[in-house]
């Protein structure tokens, strides 16, 4: 009982810690987004040391020199995550217990939950599963990647990943495409030339099928269900295509993009394979 409510008090603290840091890193990106990608990484390793430093009884406090260096670190990190109201119970605990009967113990235990968690549920997150043994499955073929993220009629409503970009089925008669609006493209949006009052969403994007690209689409803000998966939508008029595959793209347009930001393409664009239909 003792150990459970000193671990819910830690646990608390913890999380909080962890939200203002989000907040802080989500603030700082969107404001200085090239030294705020380093400053954030750089605070989120410190959050990672502070946590073994929690665990193992400030084992990083007391290592000479280096102390100094985490110190202003871990003295925002303890307000922050309330670290003061049970400090005390932590070293009364760390006192009356054999360390490594109880850390070995507490590690096992770890382990053998978090194994059983996510067998439990990367088939509903959609996560790949660690203990697959098949060498190639990346490797399966070389026309593209194809996932049911890209098509709204194999998403459900509780589906815990929605595709940034989509289509309405793989089978079309037409083209119905939509992008999600995230906060990262407030960047993108930021450095229209235009006053904030003009500025859209939809003017960041450029869309093109094959290698045709459309220039004069006509976009409608659209809001699901989820009202935090919202986003603009486009119908494109695919009647003059040839029936078969083909492939729609969607990035944000190149102007507009940052020469030194390697994973933007991974982020800001999709190749979305479909098929057209003829009536």
């Amino acid at each position: 009982m003792y150990t459970s409510i000193i671990s819910a008090a830690a646990l608390i603290g913890i999380t909080v810690l962890m939200l203002c840091l989000i907040a802080f890193f989500s603030t700082l990106e969107n404001n200085f987004p090239d030294l705020g990608v380093w400053i954030n990484y750089f605070l989120f390793t410190v959050f990672w040391i502070y946590i073994l430093d929690l665990l193992f009884s400030g084992v990083f406090r007391k290592i000479p020199y280096l102390s100094y260096l985490f110190f202003p670190f871990f003295k925002v990190y303890d307000l922050f995550s309330f670290r003061k109201l049970y400090q005390r119970s932590l070293n009364l605990f760390s006192s009356n217990v054999n360390k490594l009967k109880f850390f070995a113990g507490a590690i096992l235990f770890a382990v053998i939950a978090l194994i059983s968690t996510y067998l439990a549920i990367y088939r509903t997150m959609h996560w790949p599963n660690m203990f697959d043994e098949r060498a190639y499955k990346y490797q399966m073929a070389d026309g593209g990647y194809e996932s049911y993220a890209m098509y709204r009629d194999e998403m459900s409503e509780n589906d815990f990943f929605h595709g940034k970009y989509s289509v309405q089925n793989c089978r079309a008669a037409c083209n119905q495409s939509f992008v999600r609006y995230d906060v990262g493209q407030d960047y993108f949006i930021n450095k229209l030339n235009k006053p904030d009052s003009l500025k859209l969403y939809s003017d960041v994007i450029e869309i093109s099928i094959d290698d045709s690209l459309y220039t004069n689409q006509r976009w409608f803000d659209k809001w699901n269900k989820d009202v935090t998966y919202i986003g603009v939508s486009t119908m494109i008029d695919i009647a003059h295509l040839k029936r078969g595959e083909h492939i729609l793209k969607i990035s944000t347009k190149p102007e507009l993009q940052d020469p030194e930001d390697s994973e933007h393409l991974v982020k800001y664009s999709a190749e979305i394979p479909f098929f057209k239909d003829v009536k």
